[in-house]
């Protein structure tokens, strides 16, 4: 989708701006593509079969594909967003919806004493009400 936009949109849209669309553009020497954000993920996975795109007889395929839709609270069909184990990925901003919600499920299930204390914050102390009577 990156890409897509980033070609698109340099010679239709912010001519003024051409990168505008592109995190890091490629050094002499890399393949056009090699420092855009799939092809960096695909790099950091075990295999690059795992990374997980939108299959073309998905439901939906053109609303998730085609980066002309975002996502809703109430209307989840244009989001790709990918579950694995305690990690959550959504492709870009537009599926913020379904990624949130994806993550506030992965966080009701984990149970409180299993999540990590990052040691900067503490619980509050219990109120006296909170504690019962003495």
């Amino acid at each position: 989708m990156e890409n897509k936009a980033w070609t698109t949109m340099r010679f239709a849209g912010r001519f003024w701006d051409p990168a505008y669309y592109r995190t890091y553009s490629e050094e002499a020497g890399e393949a056009v593509g090699h420092r855009g954000v799939q092809a960096e993920v695909t790099r950091a996975l075990a295999a690059p079969s795992d990374f997980l795109d939108v299959a073309p007889r998905a439901p939906h395929f053109f609303r998730k594909n085609s980066g002309l839709f975002r996502d809703t609270a109430r209307d989840s069909r244009p989001a790709w967003v990918v579950v694995d184990g305690n990690y959550v990925s959504a492709r870009w901003p537009g599926d913020v919806h379904a990624f949130a919600a994806a993550f506030a499920t992965l966080l009701r299930a984990t149970p409180a004493a299993a999540a990590p204390h990052s040691g900067g914050c503490h619980p509050p102390a219990p109120s006296r009400a909170a504690a019962g009577p003495e």
